[in-house]
Parts: C-alpha cells; structure tokens; sequence
C-alpha cells in the first residue's frame, strides 16, 4: 500500500530513492517501477526490503529505472534465479554499479549471470 501511494506523488525531480526495510508485493513493486515520475532516478537503494508474491520480477520488468546506474538490494534476501532474471531485464540498461551483500543465498551461479 505504501508503495502504491508513493507511486502516485508528484516524484519528477527525484534522482535517488531510498526504501530501506519495506515489504514489496508484485502490485506495489510494479507500481513504481512504472511510475514514470521515478524516470529520472540514478540511484535506487532498496536495502533489507522483502520481496513476495513476484515483487522482484515486477520490479525488474517496468519502465521506469532506465536512468538508474546504482542499484542497492543488499539483504533482500535475494536467489539465484532473481538474479537470473535481473540479468534477463531491460529495466537497468545503464546498471554500472549494484550492491547484493548479506543476500545468503545467492551463489557463484547468480553472480556469473550478471
């Protein structure tokens, strides 16, 4: 729900985001990476943030972080396959710099999809 309306503020100016700790659902992950008022974003930090029920597939198949270069999951409690499929998306086309520390179970087979 919090993700949602944050969607839905007025974000334009925004260049760094940072949601430290909160529970994205598919519905409140998609919400902002489409909200094209987040477009402007270079920087999104999502550090300890749960992802369930497909938040982290809805959030690397938007629209709007295409201008994001930093990228902050650390313990987000991230797999393999979410890496996998971070690695799949067009949603980070600029993407120089992530940060995946205290993820336990991400292995050499995530990291070698990036």
């Amino acid at each position: 729900a919090e993700a949602e309306a944050l969607a839905e503020a007025d974000l334009s100016a925004l260049t760094e985001l940072s949601l430290s700790g909160f529970a994205l659902s598919a519905t409140g992950a998609s919400a902002l990476a489409n909200c094209d008022q987040l477009r402007g974003l270079d920087r999104l930090q999502l550090p300890y943030c749960t992802f369930a029920d497909g938040g982290f597939a809805a959030l690397v198949s938007g629209t709007a972080f295409a201008g994001v270069e930093h990228l902050d999951l650390r313990g987000c409690e991230l797999t393999d396959a979410d890496l996998e499929a971070l690695a799949r998306s067009r949603a980070f086309p600029v993407l120089a710099h992530i940060e995946l520390d205290d993820n336990a179970a991400l292995t050499a087979k995530g990291a070698r999809a990036l």
